[in-house]
C-alpha cells in the first residue's frame, strides 16, 4: 500500500489554510480571555465603586453634621434643605445616598431621580445591619424601617454599602448599591476588552500570515533556482546527448555510403535540403514544427544505412544491373529499417528511431504508387519519408556516380517539378520550388569544398 501523500500546490491555499488554523486555535482563547476580564473587572469595578460611596458618605454625613439641630418634620425648611443637599452633591456612581430617620424609618430624602424607598428595620436587618469599619457606626442601631424596592436598578438583597448614623440628629445616612452603573461601566470595557482583542488577534494572524507568505515564497523563489539549475544542467547534458548521438548516426552513416565512393558531403547535403523543406512546410502543415524538422534533418543521414547489407559487386557496378540485381538492391530499406527497429526494440518507444525507421523503409516509395518496397500511395507514406525522397532525387541527379554524371540545377528543378504527383508529393514540391534557390547554393557551396 502507497503512502497518501497530501500536497498543497496553491500558494494562497496554504496561506488560507494556516490562517484558518490560527483563528481556530486563538479565538476559542480570545473569548475566554474576554469573558475573565469581565468577570475580574465587574469584581474590581464594584470593590473601587464601593470605597468611592463610603467616601461620599463621609463626606455627606459632615455637610449634615454642620446643620446643627435640624426639624425633621415634613414640609419644615430642614427637610427640603436635606433634599437640595442630597441633589447638589448628586448620587454617587453606583449607590443612591438615601436619609432615613431613626425613630420611624421614614425616607427624609432621596435621590429625585431614583424615586422614592421604602424600608423597614427588617430590611435593613436582611442587609446586615452594619456599617463599615471605617464609619464607626454600631450595627442596628436606629436600623431604617419599611421595605426596600429600587427602580435605578439597585438591588436591596446584597446590602448597604454604606450606614453613617447620626445619632444627634436623629437620622441615618444608608448607601444602597446600583447595580445598573456597574453593569454600565463592565459592559463598556467589556467592548473595549473584546475589540482590542480583535484587533490583536488580526494583527497576529496578519502579521504571522504576512511572514508565511513571505517564508512561502522565499522557498519558492529558492526551488525555482534550483528548478533552473536542474533544467539548465538537464538541457546542458540533453544537448550533450544529441550531440554525441547525431555524430555516432552521422559516423554510421559514413561507413554506409563511403561503400558506393560518396563522402559526408553528401549526407550534409541531404540534412541541409531537409531542413529548408521542412522550415518551408511549417508555414502550411500544422503537423510540421521545429521538433519534426530537427528529428527529420538529424535522422535524413540514415536513409541509405541499409546499403550495408548489398554486395559491393551490385553497389559498385558501373554498368546497367540485371533484373536480379536490381531486386536485391531494392532490399536495402528494409535491410535499413531491420537494422534500426533492432535498435528500436532494445532503446523502447522513441520518436527519433520511429522516424529514422519511417525514412529508412520508405524514401525510395513514390506518390503515385510505383516505388519499392511496398508501393504505397499518396499520404500513406510518411511524411519524413516523402521529404527525403525529395532530397536524396535532387543531390542523386546535380552529384556525379560511378554510373552517371551531374546534371545542372535547371535540368533536376525542371525534372522535380515534372515528377509532381508523380515520384513526389505536390505539396513538397511547392515547397522546393519556393526555396529552390537555396538548394543551389547549399550545391554550389558543397562543390566548393
Amino acid at each position: 500500500m502507497k503512502p497518501v501523500s497530501w500536497q498543497i500546490r496553491k500558494r494562497w491555499l496554504l496561506v488560507v489554510l494556516i490562517a484558518a488554523g490560527q483563528l481556530a486555535v486563538l479565538l476559542p482563547c480570545s473569548l475566554w480571555l474576554a469573558g475573565w476580564l469581565k468577570l475580574a473587572t465587574e469584581d474590581i469595578v464594584e470593590q473601587r465603586l464601593n470605597v468611592a460611596t463610603m467616601r461620599h458618605t463621609r463626606q455627606m454625613a459632615d455637610l449634615i453634621n454642620d446643620l446643627g439641630p435640624i426639624d425633621l418634620r415634613d414640609g419644615s425648611d430642614d427637610r427640603a434643605d436635606l433634599q437640595q443637599l442630597i441633589d447638589r452633591m448628586g448620587r454617587p456612581y453606583g449607590a443612591a445616598l438615601v436619609i432615613i430617620r431613626q425613630s420611624d424609618g421614614l425616607v427624609l430624602a432621596q435621590p429625585r431621580e431614583l424615586g422614592l424607598y421604602f424600608l423597614t428595620k427588617e430590611a435593613l436587618s436582611k442587609y446586615g445591619g452594619e456599617s463599615p469599619p471605617e464609619n464607626g457606626a454600631s450595627p442596628g442601631n436606629g436600623a431604617p424601617q419599611d421595605n426596600a424596592t429600587n427602580p435605578g436598578d439597585s438591588s436591596s438583597s446584597d446590602g448597604p454599602i454604606a450606614v453613617r448614623m447620626l445619632t444627634p440628629l436623629g437620622i441615618s445616612l444608608v448607601a444602597l448599591p446600583h447595580r445598573g452603573d456597574v453593569a454600565n461601566i463592565v459592559l463598556r470595557f467589556d467592548a473595549y476588552i473584546r475589540w482590542t482583542i480583535i484587533a490583536m488577534l488580526l494583527v497576529i494572524v496578519a502579521s504571522s500570515t504576512i511572514l508565511t507568505t513571505f517564508i512561502v515564497q522565499r522557498y519558492e523563489n529558492r526551488l525555482a533556482g534550483e528548478n533552473v539549475n536542474l533544467e539548465r544542467q538537464v538541457a546542458t547534458r540533453s544537448r550533450a546527448l544529441v550531440k554525441s548521438r547525431d555524430a555516432v548516426i552521422f559516423g554510421l552513416a559514413m561507413l554506409a555510403e563511403s561503400r558506393d565512393g560518396e563522402t559526408g558531403l553528401h549526407l550534409e547535403r541531404i540534412q541541409a535540403y531537409v531542413r529548408l523543406l521542412g522550415d518551408e512546410l511549417i508555414q502550411t502543415h500544422p503537423e510540421v514544427d521545429e521538433e519534426f524538422v530537427t528529428t527529420i534533418e538529424s535522422t535524413s543521414a540514415l536513409h541509405d544505412i541499409g546499403k550495408v547489407g548489398v554486395p559491393d559487386r551490385i553497389l559498385l557496378s558501373p554498368d546497367k544491373l540485371t533484373d536480379e540485381e536490381r531486386a536485391f538492391i531494392k532490399k536495402h530499406p528494409l535491410i535499413g529499417f531491420d537494422t534500426i527497429f533492432a535498435v528500436k526494440r532494445r532503446w523502447g518507444d522513441d520518436q527519433f528511431l520511429v522516424t529514422a525507421c519511417e525514412i529508412c523503409v520508405a524514401h525510395h516509395e513514390r506518390w503515385d504508387g510505383k516505388g519499392y518496397p511496398f508501393g504505397h500511395v499518396g499520404d500513406i507514406i510518411p511524411l519524413s519519408a516523402r521529404i527525403v525522397a525529395l532530397a536524396d532525387v535532387y543531390d542523386a541527379l546535380t552529384t556525379q556516380r560511378v554510373y552517371k554524371d551531374a546534371l545542372p540545377h535547371d535540368h533536376a528543378k525542371q525534372y522535380i517539378t515534372d515528377e509532381a504527383g508523380g515520384h513526389f508529393d505536390p505539396e513538397i514540391v511547392e515547397a522546393f520550388l519556393r526555396c529552390e534557390s537555396k538548394f543551389q547554393e547549399v550545391l554550389e557551396s558543397s562543390l566548393r569544398s
